[in-house]
């Protein structure tokens, strides 16, 4: 974000040829650094003018903050356009790769740490246009479930925050990795809500120390170690069916390229992939209920955490390269 403008730059893959946009797009003059209006809200860009922009010297389209939501909301439909499509082809994973990276980095480089806090909120929203689809056409799992999570986030505490969160940013990430499987979607978007129910076990003194866990005494880490599996044992207590990639999603969501995670400490390429997604997107999520001063910070402490799970070989090295393109 360009604080002092107030403008947001965005790719020109983000845009869509042909369609109506739902923002005003400006451009910017290098030499004495104005903005000038490209198309206002409701214009139509011509795929002529897109392949110039993409292939020219100007490489960016800007957007004013005032614009970011109908931004990420038109991104988001764009998207969901390509859920559970076959296609399979480069060019639909490179313009899923775009957008899911558009709302994942602008919302990490928003100066103002409250605001970071809100656009994660509004990605809530966004996720549930996002995977409308997915849940739709699954039968283990309800849209209306998925709703009322969101729900009890906008009006509820952090800790009741934190598995939306961490379900946009999963299913974000997981979109941007170029997955787009209803199944594997939906599997996501309830194991990043229900991922941490096994803590409803533990003490309220361990669970506001889980990202500190040198800080309990043994009995109380073996305790938090095990909530990945508590949360399968209460799922299987409410009878609620779930599948085996979603079991693997949950019960591996702490675990370590390295091994030194928990509870099994399941090693190198025996992870699933997108379970190690799900991992980061926990950790992120813990950074910005953290809170930082301002988006110089905030770049820092996102770029921070990816140098630190690439050197100490949390995340398998290539996924977390992949990872860090997305986010910053």
């Amino acid at each position: 974000m360009d604080v002092e403008s107030g403008y947001l730059p965005i790719q020109s893959l983000d845009i869509e040829a042909e369609s109506k946009i739902t923002f005003d797009l400006y451009v910017n003059l290098p030499l004495n650094q104005k903005y000038l209006l490209y198309r206002k809200k409701g214009g139509v860009l011509a795929t002529s003018n897109l392949v110039k922009f993409s292939t020219g010297n100007v490489k960016n389209f800007f957007i004013h903050k005032d614009d970011y939501n109908e931004f990420v909301k038109y991104v988001a439909v764009r998207i969901k356009s390509l859920v559970g499509k076959e296609t399979g082809s480069e060019e639909s994973k490179k313009v899923m790769t775009a957008a899911a990276k558009a709302i994942l980095s602008s919302t990490f480089a928003e100066a103002d740490p409250a605001m970071t806090g809100a656009l994660i909120s509004n990605l809530n929203d966004i996720t549930s246009m996002i995977i409308d689809s997915a849940l739709e056409s699954s039968k283990k799992y309800n849209k209306e479930t998925f709703k009322k999570f969101c729900e009890l986030a906008k009006r509820g505490t952090d800790y009741q925050k934190h598995p939306v969160n961490v379900t946009s940013l999963a299913v974000l990430m997981t979109l941007g990795l170029g997955y787009n499987n209803e199944k594997i979607l939906s599997d996501m978007a309830m194991a990043g809500l229900l991922h941490d129910i096994g803590t409803s076990k533990l003490s309220p003194s361990v669970i506001a120390k889980a990202h500190s866990p040198e800080q309990l005494n043994y009995v109380e880490r073996a305790g938090l170690y095990r909530h990945p599996e508590y949360t399968l044992q209460i799922l299987k207590e409410k009878k609620v069916k779930a599948s085996p990639f979603f079991e693997t999603l949950v019960i591996q969501h702490h675990e370590e390229f390295n091994g030194f995670g928990y509870p099994r400490g399941v090693r190198g390429f025996n992870l699933n992939e997108l379970a190690q997604v799900l991992r980061v997107a926990d950790e992120l999520d813990h950074l910005i209920c953290s809170g930082y001063s301002s988006a110089s910070e905030s770049k820092v402490s996102v770029t921070e955490l990816m140098d630190r799970l690439h050197r100490d070989k949390v995340i398998e090295p290539t996924l977390c390269h992949r990872l860090r393109h997305l986010l910053v």
